[in-house]
């Protein structure tokens, strides 16, 4: 009986590390990647549970901060344009 026991804790341990440790260690490596200021990683994982929403959600939000990025950017760059064209004529 006890071996049967540990058997099933045995299996519920290796389907719980697989169902919810992986998704959770890629999350974790992609977080600390952009952490240490790597590209955006994205995560591969796909399931209809909370975990796989979770995992798109953090997927869709890297691609609406590099676009962001990429916006404000180009405001700046506009800017510092708006700026070295405006100084010249402030002197005069």
């Amino acid at each position: 009986m006890a071996h049967k026991t540990n058997c099933k804790v045995g299996v519920t341990f290796l389907a719980t590390r697989i169902v919810i440790g992986r998704p959770i260690g890629r999350l974790q490596h992609a977080i600390e990647q952009m952490r240490s200021g790597h590209t955006r990683e994205r995560v591969d994982w796909k399931s209809e549970d909370e975990l796989g929403r979770v995992v798109e959600a953090f997927n869709d939000l890297q691609i609406e901060q590099a676009a962001s990025e990429i916006a404000l950017r180009k405001a700046r760059d506009e800017l510092e344009q708006r700026v070295s064209v405006a100084i010249p004529s402030l002197s005069t």
